[in-house]
């Protein structure tokens, strides 16, 4: 009889509440650190953005309104509804800016189409980039009770998974 934990996991599986937040660590300090420079590298992912991705990970979420849900007084409570929105939107805005994150064709034309007049940025259904899954392998690893081992598969998980979630929502609208 093995004990060691079995490998097979459901990358679409949600974390329990307030999980998420006790990992935020392992974004930043999940890499060796060795000296300043190594520190303030990692803090191009602002704490709003790093919540953002987290979330869009191990939750598979693909849109700002997606993130405002499991941040708002709908899912962990952490934030109104309008607080969630703004985290959302300026996390998004963060994670874009420093390539964590990316909008395909039609994601841009619905941006440039938004009407800017609420926070949140909708339903505009965002990508993730290699470096967003490998800045937030870690992080996705602790929260799914995967160790260390896993990360490179885990990467590739969360880009499949983000990839699908966004192919999935635009069906279902398309089919509405």
């Amino acid at each position: 009889m093995s004990t060691e934990k079995e490998n097979t996991y459901d990358p679409t599986e949600a974390i329990p509440p307030g999980l998420a937040a006790g990992v935020l660590v392992g974004i930043w300090f999940a890499a060796n650190i060795d000296g300043r420079a190594d520190c303030m590298r990692r803090f191009d992912l602002q704490p709003h953005a790093a919540i953002c991705l987290l979330i869009m990970t191990t939750e598979t979420v693909t849109s700002g309104d997606g993130i405002a849900q499991k941040l708002s007084l709908f899912g962990y409570r952490y934030f109104s509804r309008r607080e969630a929105l703004i985290v959302a939107e300026e996390g998004l805005y963060s994670l874009k800016e420093n390539g964590y994150i990316r909008l395909d064709a039609r994601g841009k034309r619905e941006l440039k189409e938004n009407d800017h007049h609420t926070w949140g940025l909708g339903d505009i259904q965002w990508l993730l980039t290699a470096k967003g899954a490998k800045t937030i392998v870690a992080s996705y690893c602790a929260c799914k009770g995967l160790d260390s081992s896993h990360q490179a598969q885990a990467v590739k998980d969360i880009l499949a998974a983000n990839k699908k979630a966004v192919a999935d929502f635009r069906m279902k609208q398309k089919e509405s």
